[in-house]
């Protein structure tokens, strides 16, 4: 989308609306001629690219990212824990890498981990997956209410701690059978 966008406003054209339809991979672009330019959209441009969905094997597209997003908040934690250390539980840097760690977590649970996408799995990473968002749904309303170092120090633990189990199992069953 933001390729087609880009290609549509180097020739000068304004965009007016778009939508994508995520069902059907589809996007639509409704443009017209920008009143600062002369050009208008080239003929062999069209206005509504289709493609279909690459193959995607059922299952397992969500917990790798998951995975990842529960390692960006151990990092996150062990940077939060490091400046809390010698500047304090309410350094500026502090509150950045908690706040940056909570949206990592509220985006695992709502995005990659959200009911539908969920129901799609199998047992077993189905098993995963609800692990995953029962000890992120702790560690993030903790990192709300975590008030000093030590709360902070025991989170990280916990952060690192679910990120290794959920990578190991997820892990695990990828390579069961290779």
């Amino acid at each position: 989308m933001v390729v087609l966008r880009n290609a549509l406003l180097q020739t000068g054209v304004k965009i007016v609306a778009t939508q994508i339809k995520s069902a059907s991979y589809s996007v639509e672009v409704r443009a017209e001629k920008n009143a600062a330019s002369d050009r208008t959209q080239p003929a062999d441009m069209p206005t509504t690219a289709e493609t279909k969905p690459q193959e995607q094997k059922k299952g397992t597209h969500c917990l790798p990212c998951a995975i990842n997003h529960l390692s960006t908040c151990s990092g996150l934690c062990s940077e939060a824990l490091r400046f809390a250390r010698s500047d304090g539980i309410a350094s500026p840097e502090v509150i950045e890498r908690v706040g940056l760690c909570q949206d990592e977590l509220n985006a695992m649970e709502r995005i990659d981990l959200r009911a539908e996408v969920v129901a799609k799995l199998d047992p077993k990473e189905k098993e995963i997956a609800h692990r995953a968002l029962s000890g992120t749904r702790d560690i993030r309303h903790n990192l709300e209410h975590m008030g000093s170092v030590d709360e902070l120090e025991s989170l990280t633990a916990q952060t690192q701690t679910l990120r290794t189990e959920i990578g190991k199992k997820w892990a695990e069953e990828k390579l069961k059978g290779k």
